[in-house]
């Protein structure tokens, strides 16, 4: 399993992105990257997944297998992948990944290591309190879990096994993108879902 986590600058955007659109709701995506080695993992992506129905398996699974499969169908050069989950809890104090949260991260761990492209999945959890904050570092708490888990835990991973290039300015021009609006142009798979039913709806 991956010790090492390299975020991109494009993926922290989207998950704090996501995360300041719905400050009230726990939100919810899947981290896409690729393995370079057995013990590291680069995540150059996060696709927005859920911020209402979070607990509703069919809907996040839903939403996975749709990602999942626009990046099968990609070249075969591009070994990008869903390596993972992120997570923004609605309550301030949360440190921990979600029941949920870990079911997902544990679905996808078990298709990537049925497809030997990875070994387990990884779970960033966003600490809110830190969020736009340069001075602390990154917002980020890494898990790591196993298909072969049979608790409903992560294992936690040392902060300091996540890392974010060009730190401070990217939290830095974050920030700045979120007090700009930004936010707004997120669009997760929830929304996508309410969109189609009211099209329906209506025609």
């Amino acid at each position: 399993m991956s010790s090492s986590i390299s975020v991109s600058p494009q993926a922290y955007a989207k998950v704090v992105l996501h995360a300041a659109k719905y400050p009230a709701s726990t939100v919810r995506g899947l981290l896409v990257g690729r393995l370079t080695s057995d013990s590291k993992v680069d995540i150059v992506d996060a696709i927005p997944l859920i911020h209402n129905w979070t607990d509703l398996a069919p809907a996040a699974e839903v939403g996975c297998a749709l990602a999942q499969a626009h990046l099968s169908s990609a070249s075969p050069a591009d070994s990008r992948q869903i390596v993972g989950v992120y997570e923004a809890p609605a309550i301030l104090g949360v440190r921990e990944p979600s029941r949920a949260g870990v079911r997902l991260a544990k679905k996808i761990a078990s298709v990537n290591e049925a497809a030997k492209t990875a070994t387990g999945a990884v779970i960033l959890v966003v600490n809110n309190s830190l969020l736009l904050s340069a001075s602390s570092g990154h917002a980020l708490l890494p898990f790591r879990l196993s298909s072969a888990s049979t608790t409903e835990q992560a294992q936690s991973l040392p902060s300091s096994s996540t890392l974010l290039p060009d730190e401070k300015a990217t939290i830095k021009a974050v920030a700045a993108a979120v007090q700009k609006g930004h936010a707004q142009k997120i669009v997760d798979f929830d929304v996508f879902v309410i969109t189609l039913v009211c099209r329906i709806q209506i025609t």
